[in-house]
């Protein structure tokens, strides 16, 4: 069993005005999520953003919301993971996330996965 700490997102992902994947976690994979920072670009403009934790097979609902909506002033930032704890996801599952403005939300994800 191999354990592997690394960045989960693709480089420079930015949240969508509409639901957006952030990371999927590979086939026979576990994967636990220790750091989710969201960034709001803007020098003026604050934003909300939110974030859900899905199975696989599930869809994005309120029953899959990780973070609710959550409005980052200007050129702040927040760790999601600070707020809701290390999150453990199994093969399929998926992080998808959501903002008020397209391209004004930077994600970083780093964690764990175990194949």
């Amino acid at each position: 069993m191999a354990t592997t700490m690394k960045a989960l997102e693709a480089a420079s992902t930015q949240v969508g005005a509409t639901d957006t994947t952030l990371y999927t976690v590979p086939g026979s994979t576990t994967t636990r999520i220790a750091s989710l920072t969201l960034a709001n670009d803007s020098e003026t403009t604050s934003c909300w953003v939110k974030v859900h934790k899905c199975k696989s097979g599930d869809g994005v609902g309120d029953d899959t919301i990780l973070l609710p909506k959550t409005s980052i002033p200007p050129k702040c930032v927040i760790n999601v993971i600070d707020h809701v704890g290390d999150q453990l996801m199994e093969a399929a599952g998926f992080l998808s996330a959501i903002a008020e403005t397209a391209a004004q939300i930077t994600v970083h994800i780093s964690g764990y996965e175990v194949s």
